[in-house]
């Protein structure tokens, strides 16, 4: 069990009740960790505020910084990509997409408006959802916009995405709470007058 707080990283072996840190002092690059996975060969990622993004492999951090391309030193999100690449968002509007370790620049068919991408979700059809707080996008592979959505109803402060089994699309903002798309149109599901204690979503699952 791998956990992340403002003072590093942790691995927990719940059988041994023991539990490994590893910090800056341990050679972790930056203390704050915004989003982890595992990839298909059990290595974990890790995006980290102002340090760009790293790979754990057998006990080695990797990094992945401004200097090996990556757009913006703040990884905001990292996705895996059914092709073998990953697309990483970054505080700066841009995304990375990494491929045999090589990082490149998406250029995307439409200009992400606001340099802050906060989420990046890859839904059931391979498309690339891009929560900003200047609207939600959705992409294809290529990095075709396909979607829009930069509206009051919505809130253009968009802070993550989530597909549930159906394939619905739900979204999480900093201001109106949590939507739900229909149709491709953006409905409200759930804010304070219904019954949650902030309107600000930091997470969906």
């Amino acid at each position: 069990l791998w956990i992340s707080n403002s003072r590093g990283l942790y691995r927990y072996i719940p059988e041994e009740k023991h539990i490994e840190h590893f910090s800056e002092k341990e050679g972790l690059p930056n203390n704050v960790i915004r989003r982890m996975l595992f990839d298909h060969e059990g290595n974990l990622w890790i995006a980290s505020y102002r340090s760009g993004l790293y790979q754990l492999t057998d006990g080695i951090f990797n990094c992945f910084t401004e200097n090996e391309g990556l757009p913006d030193a703040v990884a905001t999100s990292i996705v895996p990509y059914p092709d073998g690449t990953f697309w990483i968002g970054t505080e700066g509007g841009k995304i990375g997409i990494l491929k045999n370790r090589i990082i490149q620049t998406l250029a995307t068919s439409t200009p992400i408006n606001n340099p802050r991408i906060k989420h990046l979700m890859k839904d059931s059809q391979d498309n690339i959802w891009i929560s900003t707080y200047g609207g939600l996008l959705k992409s294809d592979a290529t990095g075709k916009i396909l979607l829009s959505y930069e509206h009051e109803e919505l809130d253009n402060y968009t802070r993550i995405t989530c597909e549930d089994k159906a394939g619905n699309i739900w979204v999480g903002t900093r201001r109106k709470g949590l939507f739900k798309l229909i149709n491709d149109q953006p409905v409200l599901e759930l804010n304070t007058e219904s019954g949650l204690s902030s309107n600000f979503i930091l997470s969906i699952v």
